[in-house]
C-alpha cells in the first residue's frame, strides 16, 4: 500500500537555535606591549576574529555563505588561539608543541591568553556573561558557535529546497549536521581542560547541553536520509527502522536536557518541546512503516498490519497534540507554522491508511486483530559524527621566540613582587604607589 504522490512523508523541520550575543570587544594587539616579537601574531588573530565574528553577528544573507568559508574562518582563528598555549598539552588531545631544540616553548609562561579576558554569553538560559582568562575557554566558544551555525544552515538548505538542486541540497545539509555532531562530541572533551575551580560552567557548556546538541544534529541528519529514502521509493521496513532510530535519539536528547539543572527559560522550554514532538513523531512513522511492511511480501498478515496502524494512530494524533503546544510557547514565530504543517500531513497519512487497512480487512481477509501490536522491530542508526579535530597551531608562531618572551614576563613579575615588598614594609597602606604594569589591566602578569 502506498501513499498518494502528493502525501509523501518527505519533509523536514529542525530547531533554529540563536547564536550568542556578539562578545565584549577583544584587541590581541595589547600582546605586542609584552613583546614587539607579538606584532604579527597579535595583528593576524585581532584580524581573524573579526573574519570569524562576521558571519554570525554581521547579517549576512545565508544564501551568499558557503559552509567552507564558516568553517575554514573557524579553523583559522582556532589555529592562532592556540599557538597563544604553545606548552598546553592536547588542547581537546592534541600534541605538544616543542621548539627546534627539543624543549617545550612557553615553560614559564604557558598560556600567553592567559592575559586577555575572553567573554561568552548564553545561548540557553538567561543572558548571563561570562568572564574567563583561559584560551580554551575561547576555542570551546569557536567551536560551539561553529557547530550552532551549522545547525541553522542545514535548516535554511532544508527550507529553500528547488527541484533542480534538491538531492545536492539535502546531501550538504546531511553534511552540516554530521560535522555538527563531531563538534559537539569533541566539545565535551575540550571542556574537560576548563579550570577545576571554575565550579560553575555556562549553562551552554554543560555536558548534558552538549549531548542534546549532538543527538539532536544526528537525529536531524537521519530524518534527511529518511526524506531522500522516501523520495527514491526505500522500501516500508528500511524506512521504519530509521525512523526508529531517530526517535531514539530524541529520547536520549530529551532525558539529557532534563537533568539540567537551571532556572525555566523560554529558549530551553521551547527546545524540549520540539524534542518531544518529534520523538512521538518518529515513533508514529516507525509504527506505520512496520504497517505497510507487514502487508508486503509473500508472508503478508493484514491483521498484524491493522494491529500496527491502530498503534501508530494514537502516537500521531499525540504529536500533534504537542506541536501545538509547541506552536503557542513563546517565542512564537511565523515558522512555527512549518511545524504544525509537518505533523498534520503525517497524521492525514495515518488516518488515510488506518482507514483503508481496517476496510481492507473487514471486506477481504477477515483476520483477527490483536489489541497488542507486533513488537517494534530493531531500530537502525546509520548517521554518526564526522570525526572533528582542532588545528594545528598557525605557522606564524614558529618565528616567536619564546624563551625571550618568558624572560621578559619574569622580569615583570619581579618587578611586581619586589614592588609590593617595598609597598609593604613602608607599612603605609594605600599610600605607596603601585608598580606600573606591563601593559594594559586585561594583560596584568599573574
Amino acid at each position: 500500500m502506498e501513499e498518494p504522490e502528493d502525501k509523501k512523508f518527505t519533509g523536514c523541520y529542525f530547531f533554529v537555535h540563536r547564536l550568542k550575543t556578539s562578545a565584549a570587544a577583544l584587541d590581541f594587539r595589547e600582546l605586542q606591549l609584552l613583546s614587539p616579537a607579538l606584532r604579527g601574531p597579535s595583528e593576524k588573530l585581532s584580524e581573524s576574529r573579526r573574519a570569524f565574528l562576521t558571519f554570525f553577528f554581521g547579517r549576512r544573507n545565508l544564501s551568499e555563505v558557503s559552509r567552507d568559508e564558516v568553517l575554514g574562518a573557524a579553523a583559522a582563528y582556532v589555529a592562532l588561539l592556540r599557538g597563544l598555549k604553545p606548552s598546553a598539552v592536547g588542547v581537546g588531545g592534541g600534541s605538544a608543541m616543542h621548539d627546534a631544540g627539543g624543549a617545550p616553548r612557553g615553560a614559564q609562561l604557558g598560556d600567553l591568553g592567559a592575559l586577555l579576558k575572553y567573554s561568552w554569553r548564553n545561548i540557553l538560559g538567561a543572558p548571563v556573561d561570562t568572564e574567563l582568562n583561559n584560551t580554551t575557554f575561547e576555542i570551546a566558544a569557536v567551536m560551539l558557535n561553529t557547530g550552532i551555525w551549522l545547525l541553522g544552515y542545514s535548516d535554511h538548505l532544508i527550507t529553500n529546497l528547488k527541484a533542480d538542486s534538491e538531492e545536492e541540497k539535502l546531501k550538504l545539509a546531511h553534511d552540516c549536521l554530521l560535522k555538527a555532531a563531531g563538534i559537539f562530541e569533541e566539545l565535551v572533551n575540550v571542556t574537560k581542560e576548563f579550570p577545576r575551580e571554575w565550579r560553575q560552567r555556562p549553562l551552554d557548556f554543560q555536558e548534558e547541553v552538549l549531548t542534546t546538541f549532538r543527538c539532536q544534529a544526528i537525529a536531524q541528519a537521519q530524518e534527511v536520509t529518511i526524506s531522500m529514502g522516501v523520495r527514491r521509493g526505500t522500501s516500508a521496513k528500511v524506512l521504519g527502522r530509521l525512523a526508529l532510530a531517530v526517535a531514539d535519539q530524541y529520547t536520549t536528547a530529551l532525558t539529557a536536557l532534563n537533568t539540567v539543572e537551571a532556572p525555566v527559560e523560554n529558549r530551553v522550554s521551547k527546545w524540549r518541546q520540539f524534542i518531544t514532538f518529534k520523538h512521538d513523531v518518529y515513533k508514529a512513522f516507525g509504527r506505520h512503516q512496520q504497517a505497510l511492511s507487514t502487508m508486503s511480501g509473500d508472508a503478508k498478515s493484514c491483521g498484524d498490519a491493522v494491529s500496527c496502524v491502530n498503534a501508530a494512530k494514537p502516537l500521531s494524533d499525540k504529536a500533534f497534540n504537542e506541536v501545538m503546544r509547541y506552536s503557542r510557547l513563546p517565542p512564537v514565530k511565523a515558522e512555527d507554522q512549518n511545524s504544525v504543517a509537518f505533523v498534520r500531513l503525517l497524521v492525514q497519512i495515518v488516518d488515510e491508511d488506518h482507514r483503508k487497512l481496517n476496510l481492507e480487512n473487514d471486506m477481504v481477509y477477515y483476520q483477527h486483530v490483536s489489541p497488542t501490536p507486533p513488537p517494534l522491530p530493531d531500530s537502525s542508526l546509520i548517521t554518526r559524527p564526522q570525526d572533528f579535530a582542532l588545528p594545528a597551531a598557525d605557522a606564524i608562531w614558529d618565528a616567536v621566540n619564546f624563551a625571550e618572551i618568558d624572560a621578559a614576563v619574569v622580569a615583570a613579575r619581579q618587578k611586581e613582587v619586589a614592588g609590593e615588598i617595598e609597598v609593604a614594609a613602608s607599612g603605609v597602606e594605600g599610600r605607596a604607589a603601585k608598580p606600573k604594569p606591563s601593559s594594559t589591566t586585561n594583560c596584568r602578569i599573574t
